[in-house]
Protein backbone atom coordinates (compact mmCIF):
# COMPACT_ATOMS: atom_id res chain seq x y z
CA UNK A 1 0.00 0.00 0.00
CA UNK A 2 2.82 2.38 0.91
CA UNK A 3 4.65 1.41 -2.25
CA UNK A 4 1.60 2.12 -4.41
CA UNK A 5 1.18 5.46 -2.68
CA UNK A 6 4.79 6.41 -3.53
CA UNK A 7 4.25 5.56 -7.20
CA UNK A 8 0.99 7.52 -7.25
CA UNK A 9 2.66 10.53 -5.66
CA UNK A 10 5.57 10.36 -8.09
CA UNK A 11 3.35 10.29 -11.19
CA UNK A 12 1.17 13.04 -9.75
CA UNK A 13 4.29 15.20 -9.32
CA UNK A 14 5.42 14.54 -12.90
CA UNK A 15 1.96 15.35 -14.24
CA UNK A 16 1.86 18.60 -12.25
CA UNK A 17 5.24 19.70 -13.60
CA UNK A 18 4.20 18.96 -17.17
CA UNK A 19 0.94 20.84 -16.68
CA UNK A 20 2.77 23.81 -15.19
CA UNK A 21 5.21 23.84 -18.08
CA UNK A 22 2.41 23.77 -20.63
CA UNK A 23 0.55 26.59 -18.94
CA UNK A 24 3.62 28.80 -18.60
CA UNK A 25 4.90 28.25 -22.15
CA UNK A 26 4.05 30.89 -24.75
CA UNK A 27 5.11 31.18 -28.33
CA UNK A 28 7.84 33.72 -29.03
CA UNK A 29 7.08 36.04 -31.94
CA UNK A 30 9.95 37.30 -34.10
CA UNK A 31 10.05 40.54 -36.11
CA UNK A 32 12.29 42.16 -38.69
CA UNK A 33 12.70 45.62 -40.18
CA UNK A 34 10.79 45.25 -43.42
CA UNK A 35 11.92 46.63 -46.77
CA UNK A 36 10.00 49.41 -48.49
CA UNK A 37 9.42 47.48 -51.69
CA UNK A 38 9.28 49.67 -54.78
CA UNK A 39 7.16 52.42 -53.23
CA UNK A 40 9.94 55.00 -52.81
CA UNK A 41 11.11 56.99 -55.79
CA UNK A 42 14.47 56.27 -57.37
CA UNK A 43 16.54 59.30 -58.30
CA UNK A 44 18.44 57.41 -60.98
CA UNK A 45 16.72 54.38 -62.44
CA UNK A 46 19.77 53.45 -64.51
CA UNK A 47 22.32 53.59 -61.71
CA UNK A 48 25.22 51.18 -61.79
CA UNK A 49 27.95 50.12 -59.39
CA UNK A 50 28.35 48.38 -56.06
CA UNK A 51 27.84 49.97 -52.67
CA UNK A 52 28.92 48.35 -49.41
CA UNK A 53 26.73 49.16 -46.41
CA UNK A 54 28.77 49.47 -43.24
CA UNK A 55 30.38 49.31 -40.92
CA UNK A 56 27.41 50.11 -38.74
CA UNK A 57 28.27 51.54 -35.34
CA UNK A 58 25.53 51.29 -32.74
CA UNK A 59 25.23 51.43 -28.96
CA UNK A 60 26.04 48.13 -27.28
CA UNK A 61 22.60 48.09 -25.65
CA UNK A 62 21.01 47.90 -29.11
CA UNK A 63 23.12 44.97 -30.28
CA UNK A 64 20.42 42.63 -29.11
CA UNK A 65 17.38 40.72 -30.26
CA UNK A 66 15.35 42.32 -27.49
CA UNK A 67 12.79 44.87 -28.65
CA UNK A 68 13.21 47.87 -26.38
CA UNK A 69 10.04 49.87 -25.89
CA UNK A 70 10.42 53.09 -23.93
CA UNK A 71 7.68 53.64 -21.39
CA UNK A 72 7.26 56.25 -18.70
CA UNK A 73 10.54 56.26 -16.74
CA UNK A 74 11.33 52.69 -17.76
CA UNK A 75 12.25 50.47 -20.69
CA UNK A 76 10.00 47.51 -21.38
CA UNK A 77 11.57 44.28 -22.63
CA UNK A 78 9.24 41.47 -23.64
CA UNK A 79 10.16 37.81 -23.28
CA UNK A 80 7.83 36.86 -26.10
CA UNK A 81 8.57 39.47 -28.78
CA UNK A 82 12.05 39.54 -30.31
CA UNK A 83 13.92 40.71 -33.38
CA UNK A 84 14.77 37.81 -35.70
CA UNK A 85 18.42 38.90 -35.48
CA UNK A 86 20.38 41.53 -33.56
CA UNK A 87 19.12 45.03 -34.32
CA UNK A 88 22.38 46.20 -35.96
CA UNK A 89 22.23 43.28 -38.41
CA UNK A 90 18.54 43.99 -38.95
CA UNK A 91 19.32 47.60 -39.88
CA UNK A 92 22.01 46.51 -42.34
CA UNK A 93 19.68 43.98 -44.00
CA UNK A 94 16.82 46.49 -44.26
CA UNK A 95 19.01 49.18 -45.87
CA UNK A 96 20.46 46.72 -48.38
CA UNK A 97 17.01 45.42 -49.29
CA UNK A 98 15.65 48.96 -49.56
CA UNK A 99 18.42 50.11 -51.90
CA UNK A 100 18.17 47.05 -54.10
CA UNK A 101 14.38 47.42 -54.25
CA UNK A 102 14.61 51.09 -55.24
CA UNK A 103 16.94 50.25 -58.11
CA UNK A 104 15.11 47.09 -59.15
CA UNK A 105 14.66 47.48 -62.91
CA UNK A 106 16.08 45.78 -65.96
CA UNK A 107 18.34 48.72 -66.86
CA UNK A 108 20.02 49.03 -63.48
CA UNK A 109 23.34 47.38 -62.70
CA UNK A 110 23.32 48.63 -59.13
CA UNK A 111 23.94 46.30 -56.20
CA UNK A 112 24.08 46.95 -52.45
CA UNK A 113 26.03 44.43 -50.39
CA UNK A 114 27.00 43.89 -46.73
CA UNK A 115 30.23 45.54 -45.64
CA UNK A 116 31.79 42.15 -44.81
CA UNK A 117 31.59 41.15 -48.49
CA UNK A 118 33.37 44.25 -49.80
CA UNK A 119 36.69 42.42 -50.16
CA UNK A 120 35.17 40.04 -52.69
CA UNK A 121 34.16 42.75 -55.13
CA UNK A 122 35.24 46.15 -56.41
CA UNK A 123 33.21 48.75 -54.54
CA UNK A 124 32.27 52.04 -56.08
CA UNK A 125 31.03 53.36 -52.74
CA UNK A 126 30.92 52.49 -49.06
CA UNK A 127 28.42 53.96 -46.62
CA UNK A 128 29.75 54.08 -43.04
CA UNK A 129 26.94 54.48 -40.51
CA UNK A 130 26.87 55.60 -36.88
CA UNK A 131 23.46 55.06 -35.26
CA UNK A 132 23.27 57.57 -32.42
CA UNK A 133 19.69 56.89 -31.37
CA UNK A 134 17.09 54.39 -32.48
CA UNK A 135 14.21 54.14 -30.06
CA UNK A 136 10.46 53.79 -29.97
CA UNK A 137 8.34 54.99 -27.09
CA UNK A 138 4.72 55.32 -26.09
CA UNK A 139 3.86 59.01 -26.03
CA UNK A 140 0.24 58.38 -25.09
CA UNK A 141 -2.33 55.59 -25.22
CA UNK A 142 -2.52 54.08 -28.72
CA UNK A 143 0.34 56.24 -30.05
CA UNK A 144 4.01 55.40 -30.70
CA UNK A 145 6.87 57.69 -31.63
CA UNK A 146 10.05 56.38 -33.25
CA UNK A 147 13.30 58.34 -33.55
CA UNK A 148 16.32 57.45 -35.68
CA UNK A 149 19.37 59.72 -35.39
CA UNK A 150 22.28 58.84 -37.62
CA UNK A 151 25.62 60.23 -38.74
CA UNK A 152 26.97 58.72 -41.92
CA UNK A 153 29.58 59.10 -44.62
CA UNK A 154 29.91 58.17 -48.26
CA UNK A 155 33.35 56.89 -49.25
CA UNK A 156 34.35 56.35 -52.88
CA UNK A 157 36.32 53.50 -54.40
CA UNK A 158 39.59 55.33 -53.74
CA UNK A 159 38.77 55.33 -50.01
CA UNK A 160 38.13 59.08 -50.02
CA UNK A 161 35.25 60.54 -48.01
CA UNK A 162 33.06 62.48 -50.42
CA UNK A 163 30.31 63.42 -47.99
CA UNK A 164 29.49 63.54 -44.28
CA UNK A 165 25.86 63.76 -43.20
CA UNK A 166 23.73 63.94 -40.10
CA UNK A 167 20.02 63.14 -40.19
CA UNK A 168 17.17 62.68 -37.76
CA UNK A 169 14.00 60.84 -38.68
CA UNK A 170 10.79 60.85 -36.65
CA UNK A 171 7.68 58.83 -37.35
CA UNK A 172 4.43 58.11 -35.53
CA UNK A 173 2.02 55.22 -35.61
CA UNK A 174 -1.22 54.33 -33.85
CA UNK A 175 -1.87 50.88 -32.45
CA UNK A 176 -4.74 48.96 -30.94
CA UNK A 177 -4.36 49.10 -27.17
CA UNK A 178 -6.91 46.31 -26.76
CA UNK A 179 -4.35 43.82 -28.03
CA UNK A 180 -1.02 44.31 -26.25
CA UNK A 181 0.75 41.77 -28.45
CA UNK A 182 0.01 43.73 -31.63
CA UNK A 183 1.89 46.75 -30.34
CA UNK A 184 5.12 45.03 -31.41
CA UNK A 185 3.88 44.78 -34.99
CA UNK A 186 3.45 48.55 -34.89
CA UNK A 187 6.91 48.98 -33.33
CA UNK A 188 8.55 47.03 -36.18
CA UNK A 189 6.54 48.98 -38.76
CA UNK A 190 7.31 52.47 -37.46
CA UNK A 191 11.02 51.65 -37.08
CA UNK A 192 11.02 50.25 -40.62
CA UNK A 193 9.54 53.52 -41.86
CA UNK A 194 12.46 55.50 -40.43
CA UNK A 195 15.04 53.14 -41.93
CA UNK A 196 13.23 53.51 -45.25
CA UNK A 197 13.54 57.31 -45.07
CA UNK A 198 17.25 56.97 -44.34
CA UNK A 199 17.68 54.54 -47.23
CA UNK A 200 16.02 56.98 -49.58
CA UNK A 201 18.41 59.74 -48.44
CA UNK A 202 21.37 57.47 -49.24
CA UNK A 203 20.03 57.06 -52.77
CA UNK A 204 19.40 60.81 -53.06
CA UNK A 205 22.97 61.68 -52.09
CA UNK A 206 24.42 59.10 -54.48
CA UNK A 207 22.44 60.48 -57.41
Amino acid sequence: MIKNFKYTSFFALIFSLLLLSACSSKQVNYYSLSSIGKNYKSYNKNASGTIAIGPISIAQALKTRDILLQGINKVNISQFHKWDENLDHNIESAIINNLNDIYANKNSKFMAIPFKFRKFTSNDYTVAINIQKFQTKCIRLNRLKSILSVQWSIINGQNKVIGNYSNKYIDFIDYNSNNKDKIYISVAKVMSNNVAKFSNDIVRMLS
